[in-house]
């Protein structure tokens, strides 16, 4: 028979055993609960996020290398920068103790002024024009570049918040991505993204209805790896469509609620198992399953009074942040995974200060607790019919 010892140790040997098969599991497949958490997203509203800008945001992107810092661009032409981690504290203004997090802006790039355009001036300054994108350099937050319908594209220095280099292009810039797209598009190009599994890949749309897989490493025509052409596709075009890349095949998965007749370009967010779709016409952001049964929708997102724009999805804390033609941007999370004020509570608030907390600049509170923009308080304007 066996001694306590031996009983012991054997115990302790089930127990490692049984973490160790645990850990495997959890590194081969997605947890089911952050599957759920995706599907449950709420407007977060412990956490104020002070918009500068009086205009439609019309971009927006979250660095890649932390996931913590957010760029937003807007139609005035002004880039404004934020830190989605800041642990600044507010209290209520009646005193009554209620904590939220304020969202902390870090650095604001003007518009610059016509007279100034092309001169030293503008490079402490954004743009003349509507800026219509910004993007991180996805392996460092220290560089960003930002496009406009001035026909600038400039290259920034976060750090300094300063223009290091800019090229100026005799049209309109829709979109620009680090490093920029090779040639081959027969239109005009009004989208860029990099691959999330391939540092060397990166996918171009352009209005020839045409998707370009390029591998940067080449030159010439045998840098574009495959075009996906919705010309050879039958049905509409005008939807969110799912394609295989290994094939290059049209799945022919039907999105409900998905037409798009845009005349410039906007931001969806996929985030693993979803994609999260900013619906024309409306203020509504749906979220769909990426391999859906029946085309339907999980989850819809209302909070914007006017169409969203742009949407990004925070990978580390499973946040949706979306911003819109109505000039806001808003924050939307699971309240299973939201803790009160973001856990800044426990911390000594931050000194840092700016302009915005002198007064109340456009926010609005609410005397119990939550914070709400001040435009969601107003009377909604009357919005135009939900696009089929």
């Amino acid at each position: 028979m066996a001694d306590s010892t031996t009983v012991v140790a054997l115990i302790k040997a089930a127990q490692h055993e049984e973490r160790l098969c645990g850990a495997v599991l959890g590194a081969t497949r997605p947890r089911q609960s952050q599957q759920q958490h995706r599907r449950r997203l709420e407007l977060n509203t412990d956490v104020e996020l002070q918009s500068p800008h009086r205009c439609p945001v019309s971009w927006l992107d979250v660095d890649q290398s932390e996931g913590r810092y957010l760029l937003t661009a807007a139609a005035d032409g002004a880039i404004a920068l934020f830190d989605l981690d800041s642990k600044g504290v507010i209290t209520d203004a009646d005193g009554g103790g209620q904590l939220r997090r304020r969202i902390k802006r870090l650095s604001l790039a003007p518009r610059t002024p016509p007279a100034a355009h092309r001169t030293a001036e503008a490079a402490l300054r954004g743009h003349c024009y509507a800026a219509s994108a910004v993007q991180w350099y996805p392996v460092d937050n220290g560089l960003f570049i930002s496009a406009g319908m001035d026909g600038v594209v400039k290259a920034w220095d976060t750090n300094t918040f300063k223009v290091v280099l800019d090229f100026n292009l005799p049209a309109m810039v829709f979109a620009a991505a680090l490093p920029p797209s090779s040639a081959g598009h027969s239109g005009e190009v009004w989208a860029v993204a990099w691959s999330p599994a391939d540092e060397y890949l990166l996918a171009s749309g352009a209005t020839d209805c045409r998707v370009r897989l390029w591998d940067i490493r080449r030159s010439g025509a045998s840098a574009c790896l495959m075009i996906l052409d919705q010309n050879q596709t039958a049905g509409e075009y005008t939807r969110l469509l799912l394609w295989e890349t290994p094939s290059g095949a049209n799945t022919l998965t039907h999105y409900l609620g998905t037409k798009n007749r845009r005349v410039k370009p906007f931001r969806m967010a996929p985030a693993e198992d979803l994609v999260f779709f900013p619906v024309e016409g409306t203020g509504d952001v749906l979220g769909f399953p990426v391999n859906t049964h029946d085309g339907r929708a999980e989850c819809a997102l209302r909070g914007h009074f006017e169409t969203v724009q742009a949407c990004a999805y925070r990978a580390t804390t499973q946040e949706l942040i979306t911003s819109g033609a109505d000039g806001l941007v808003l924050l939307w999370s699971c309240p299973a995974t939201r803790g009160v004020a973001g856990g800044a509570a426990q911390d000594e608030a931050d000194d840092w200060s700016s302009d915005d907390e002198g007064g109340s600049n456009g926010a609005a509170d609410t005397g119990g607790g939550a914070f709400v923009p001040p435009i969601l308080m107003q009377e909604p304007p009357r919005r135009r019919g939900r696009a089929s």
